[in-house]
């Protein structure tokens, strides 16, 4: 939660990313199960309480991106300008 509560801070948003397989118990040969990882499961359901509780709101990558991306219509250059603005040094 604190880096997450950093890139906000920096970014204006912050990414959390998992897998499917970030959620299903490993067998002793190193391999994937079919198996929930209960454990996962609620230290997921805590992370979004977390940041819920505390206002953030939770949307996926990809609509991140393309709100930031409808505001660069040639019809909305000051959005666009604004944009830029927002983006870190090495995205510019």
């Amino acid at each position: 939660m604190n880096a997450l509560s950093a890139n906000i801070g920096k970014y204006g948003y912050g990414v959390v990313v998992f897998h499917p397989q970030d959620f299903v118990k490993i067998d002793g040969k190193g391999k994937f199960t079919n198996v929930l990882n209960e454990s996962a499961i609620k230290d997921l359901a805590r992370l979004v309480d977390s940041v819920l509780s505390k206002h953030i709101h939770i949307i996926s990558f990809s609509k991140l991106t393309q709100s930031h991306y409808s505001l660069m219509t040639p019809l909305n250059t000051s959005a666009a300008s604004n944009f830029s603005q927002e983006l870190p040094m090495s995205l510019r």
